[in-house]
Order: structure tokens, then C-alpha cells, then sequence
């Protein structure tokens, strides 16, 4: 099958729009920082979005790039509980307050 001029253009513009918006499961798990097997659990609970190609399956970069943030903040505040303690208290001018 031979693509007209035009064919040609319109595919090259849908492959730059799966490109921009759509991850593979190994680059949506390398986002987040997970094992792929997550990423296909995430899917299939619907957290996020894919796309079936004959290549294989995409998953939408934007819910992705989402939790990739939540999973960030998340952790943050984990930390943050971590290091805290009731007994850390200090004054406005910096000194120990126990």
C-alpha cells in the first residue's frame, strides 16, 4: 500500500501526537518509579488510561505523570513523619523548648 504525499503527513502527525501523549509500560514505569507489573495493575484498575496498538499497549502519559506527583508528595510526607518528633520542639528563636 502506498501512501499519498498527504497519507503520509497525517500518519507522521499521529505518530508525534501517541509519541507526546502516550508512554509504553517501561517508560511509565521508569516515570514513576515502579515495577511495570504496577503499572499494568494501575491500569487495570483503572488509574490509568490505555491504548491497545498493535505494538502493543500505551498508557496515557498525563495520569502517569499524575501519580508519578502523587507518589512524590507521598513520600515526602512520609519522611517528613519519619524525622518528626513530639518531642522536637523549638521556639520562634530557634532554641529547644523541652
Amino acid at each position: 500500500m502506498v501512501l499519498s504525499p498527504e497519507e503520509q503527513r497525517r500518519a507522521r502527525e499521529l505518530e508525534a501526537e501517541l509519541r507526546r501523549n502516550w508512554v509504553s509500560r517501561r517508560d511509565a514505569a521508569k516515570l514513576m518509579d515502579v515495577t511495570g507489573e504496577y503499572i499494568h495493575s494501575l491500569a487495570a484498575t483503572g488509574r490509568i488510561a490505555t491504548l491497545n496498538t498493535p505494538s502493543g499497549r500505551l498508557y496515557w502519559r498525563a495520569d502517569v505523570q499524575r501519580l508519578a506527583e502523587q507518589r512524590e508528595e507521598d513520600r515526602q510526607v512520609r519522611e517528613q513523619r519519619r524525622g518528626a518528633s513530639p518531642f522536637d520542639i523549638e521556639g520562634e528563636d530557634g532554641r529547644d523548648r523541652t
